[in-house]
């Protein structure tokens, strides 16, 4: 992977321009405290900043696969900053709620589709093994961003003020996507009509969704667990840092198997792996298992970005991973929500076994997808084919 031109500041661009995900909702949640006197306010910005990401991300991507990465990259990397130095002013001067969640939306969807834009570009690559590299490396970065992201944030208030978390996080958005449209290869625009999205990339969106479902119940539980605190965050980044590991331990042995039996049993490793929770009975334990859990993480992402690079239709890959962005924040958002009402009615364990049931069904959905395509759809294309 070190040998591919442009692959470390490719990575590392497309890791530091995840970081408003990591660190905004953390920072727009003190500076409402700090501000307005309302952790409320502070939630549904937070919301807003994220929802905003979500819906707009596919539209940067389709802009992208229409007129090129690279302009989208320079509008949203610039445009983003800007849009958050507008947030940090209206918490400064007490702005009407309205101007506030105007300008939040507003940075949400300036957000850079930097990761997107890489990971269409690596579909360019021809050598299956570094691509797989590429990938696990991504996902390795992808855990690294949300492990340092909340530290960062506590760093700048404990220095400054929650504004400077904000602008900490926009110029770690800025600098990743304009070195990303500086040294990515990215894949240049299109001039043939874009198909329509397989079945095939509908039924991985579901499972995306599923995943993000399990990252947002597993959230709310440990908490739950633990009884809130310092001790909640210390857990999740060994979930964390263990993904880490799993990432780079994934792009070293590369395996060589097709993608979507990779990915099927990636899932399953993952529903597996999580399911152990519900056994722990102190939070010494629960770090032992949350350290073999997280290392499924970054090798299932990675197996994702691939098998979605397979199936993204010509001329719209870009979109592609963007889409897989939207159905993981939805996810998560369903799963947090979900994660507290569990947690609340019948304790962390059962937020724990409605986590794991995330990938577990994706992983069913994926076997019986592949076994109706290989047993049903391929036999007949073969016999109308002959005939």
């Amino acid at each position: 992977m070190l040998r591919t031109r442009h692959a470390v500041p490719t990575v590392f661009g497309a890791a530091i321009a995840r970081y408003p995900s990591a660190m905004m909702p953390l920072a727009l949640l003190l500076s409402s405290a700090a501000q307005l006197d309302s952790l409320a306010l502070g939630g549904f910005t937070a919301a807003a900043h994220g929802l905003a990401t979500a819906v707009v991300a596919p539209v940067w991507g389709r802009w992208a696969d229409r007129v090129g990465a690279r302009p989208m990259l320079l509008t949203t990397g610039l445009g983003y900053p800007v849009a958050v130095v507008a947030v940090v002013t209206c918490f400064a001067w007490k702005a009407p709620l309205f101007v506030l969640f105007a300008a939040v939306i507003a940075a949400g969807a300036c957000v850079p589709a930097a990761a997107s834009a890489v990971r269409g570009s690596w579909r360019q690559i021809d050598d299956l093994a570094v691509r797989q590299a590429l990938f696990s490396a991504d996902s390795a970065a992808v855990s690294i961003v949300f492990i340092s992201g909340p530290a960062l944030v506590a760093v700048a208030v404990a220095l400054s003020s929650p504004a400077a978390a904000m602008l900490l996080a926009a110029l770690g958005a800025s600098v990743g996507a304009l070195l990303v449209a500086s040294y990515a290869r990215l894949h240049p625009a299109v001039s043939e009509p874009r198909r329509t999205i397989s079945t095939a990339l509908g039924f991985l969106f579901a499972t995306v969704w599923g995943m993000g479902l399990g990252f947002g119940i597993l959230d709310v539980a440990v908490t739950g667990f633990v009884g809130g605190g310092a001790l909640a965050g210390i857990l999740l980044a060994i979930w964390a840092c263990a993904s880490a590991v799993g990432g780079l331990w994934f792009g070293v042995i590369a395996p060589k198997a097709p993608m979507s039996v990779q990915y099927r049993w990636a899932l399953l490793a993952m529903a597996l792996g999580h399911l152990p929770l519900i056994l722990a009975a102190k939070p010494s334990t629960m770090a032992m298992l949350l350290l073999f859990a997280g290392l499924t993480v970054a090798p299932t992402f990675a197996t994702q970005a691939m098998y979605a690079a397979e199936l993204a239709p010509p001329g719209g890959a870009t979109e592609t991973f963007t889409w897989l962005g939207t159905m993981g924040y939805l996810g998560m958002a369903c799963g947090a929500a979900l994660g507290g009402v569990l947690v609340e009615w019948r304790g962390p364990d059962a937020a724990f076994l409605i986590g794991a049931a995330g990938p577990g069904v994706g992983f069913l959905v994926v076997t019986i997808v592949q076994w109706l395509y290989f047993r049903l759809i391929t036999p007949v294309a073969r016999r109308r084919t002959l005939a």
